[in-house]
């Protein structure tokens, strides 16, 4: 009884691996190119073999079976079989990815209630004057000399009054003599002394950066570009290009730049 068993056994393992069939291929890539090592995966069995130097391979397989290729560095092909492949060595090309972009994470859960999810990207008002203020400060464009037009002096008329001066003068055109070129001194001299040119604000900000400590706003969490944009802050709030740039006070401006601090870390924050 046993050896009757046995034979039936043996009879059917030496049927099934006479109907077991083998699919060959070649793996390239998109350049033709051979793709060595690539896995080829039998997703019915779970067989697995390696493609040899050239790219070639052979695994067992049926109908309508599934393989898989796989390699580093390229997105897995999937090949279903048929008649045709069986019969046939199969050409399987792998392709590179496409570049992928990192995902954007969206902080902002809609309620589906419109006037809800509008006042969530409402600008609190702080921040919308602290926007203004930037960005009326990038428009600043510093005073630059135009060429004037007019006639050389070579070519111009003889003007007999020339070296003369009266106290008052009067007419179109007229200065004010000698009183109102004295009051046009003195008001230049003031205005002068009042206004600060973009070059003087930019020259001040550079020696803040260089001799405060610059550590103690950065340990509040602002980088390079936050304690930029402080630096205008605090200028626009306390006027610090005016009462230092020409008389530079390390320790007052380090005073007056923590003041503005707590106020400007409220207003970021909630402008970002």
């Amino acid at each position: 009884m046993k050896a009757k068993l046995l034979f039936v056994f043996s009879f059917v393992v030496f049927i099934a691996q006479a109907q077991q069939t083998f699919i060959a291929g070649h793996v390239v890539n998109d350049n033709g190119d051979n793709m060595p090592a690539t896995l080829v995966i039998n997703s019915r069995t779970n067989e697995k073999t390696f493609a040899d130097n050239l790219g070639h391979f052979t695994i067992a397989a049926q109908n309508y079976d599934e393989l898989r290729f796989v390699r580093g560095g390229y997105d897995v092909q999937y090949i279903k079989l048929s008649r045709k492949e069986l019969d046939h060595p199969i050409v399987v090309t792998l392709q590179k990815p496409a570049v992928d972009i990192q995902e954007i994470k969206i902080a902002f859960n809609p309620t589906g209630n419109l006037k809800k999810d509008i006042a969530y990207f409402r600008t609190s008002p702080k921040a919308s004057k602290l926007n203004a203020q930037m960005r009326q400060y990038l428009k600043y464009q510093p005073a630059e000399t135009t060429p004037a037009n007019t006639i050389p002096s070579a070519f111009k008329p003889y003007d007999y009054s020339a070296g003369q001066i009266s106290l008052i003068s009067f007419g179109p055109g007229a200065n004010g003599g000698l009183i109102g070129l004295i009051g046009q001194s003195i008001f230049s001299k003031n205005q002068s002394n009042n206004t600060i040119t973009a070059a003087e604000s930019n020259d001040f900000y550079k020696k803040i950066k260089a001799a405060v400590d610059v550590n103690y706003f950065t340990g509040y969490g602002l980088d390079e570009y936050d304690f930029e944009i402080f630096l205008i802050y605090a200028d626009k709030k306390l006027a610090l290009s005016k009462k230092y740039a020409r008389n530079f006070d390390k320790d007052s401006i380090e005073l007056d730049l923590k003041i503005a601090l707590k106020d400007f870390l409220k207003v970021y924050k909630t402008a970002t």
